[in-house]
């Protein structure tokens, strides 16, 4: 019997999901960087659909704020999360670290059905399902600058979280302390503040970790990341400039 292509997609998004979790595994603070990729940045298959309706929700913050309605639309509970909307300098660029997470996302789903539909093409039972024919989809459905750019959007997402860490202080204690609203949650702008604060103090904490070597631990994410893009996808020789390659 053929194998069903939500098989396929599951199997490759638990595979690619063990991948990224098993090339931090010795990372100091590991813990909350697994916590930061297996709930936020590549969650399992089981986890997909709570994935697109945060993103989903984060689209909706991004267009009220865009059109000047935050304030509105989140009706009284903005009592409550005013000081993440007005008193914190680093959160008035919410909209912006919102779109590049949904950007990332939008481009991790992309990726990975094209890499489902090079696999339907390759594959016809559960067998095939290995990593030799896992890298030769990789190799046939994408392309080099397409990864490079998965890896820079992931690394500047950590970057503002950094700011956060290094800014310190008061913004130390909003993100900590910022309250969720679970009596509001039917409003879905509500429920969107409540998955980005969520979102934001999750990649925080998996950064404040590595408070004191901040860089280090960037400069880590890129190599493992260009490590393992560079050990698929060799780069062309006119490309030997893009800083992927000094990894």
């Amino acid at each position: 019997m053929a194998i069903q292509r939500e098989e396929i997609k599951k199997w490759l998004v638990n595979y690619q999901h063990a991948l990224l979790i098993a090339r931090y595994e010795d990372v100091e603070g590991g813990d909350a960087l697994t916590n930061l990729f297996s709930n936020y940045m590549y969650p399992p298959y089981e986890k997909r659909n709570e994935y697109r309706r945060r993103n989903e929700f984060f689209k909706k913050i991004i267009g009220s704020y865009a059109t000047g309605r935050i304030r509105r639309v989140l009706g009284g509970a903005i009592v409550l999360f005013s000081p993440l909307i007005g008193m914190a300098r680093r959160m008035k660029e919410l909209p912006a670290y919102l779109q590049m997470v949904v950007d990332l996302y939008e481009l991790t789903n992309e990726l990975d059905e094209r890499m489902v539909d090079a696999l339907s093409e390759m594959v016809k039972t559960a067998d095939g399902l290995n990593a030799e024919n896992y890298e030769a989809a990789y190799r046939k459905c994408t392309t080099y600058e397409e990864r490079e750019k998965q890896i820079k959007s992931l690394v500047a997402l950590g970057e503002y979280a950094r700011d956060i860490v290094e800014h310190g202080g008061m913004m130390d204690f909003l993100i900590e302390n910022c309250p969720r609203v679970p009596l509001l949650t039917r409003n879905r702008y509500v429920e969107g503040i409540n998955q980005a604060v969520i979102l934001v103090q999750t990649t925080y904490r998996a950064f404040k970790s590595c408070k004191g070597q901040l860089n280090c631990f960037r400069d880590i994410c890129l190599e493992r990341e260009c490590k393992y893009l560079n050990s698929i996808l060799k780069p062309a020789p006119d490309q030997q400039v893009s800083p992927c390659k000094s990894c």
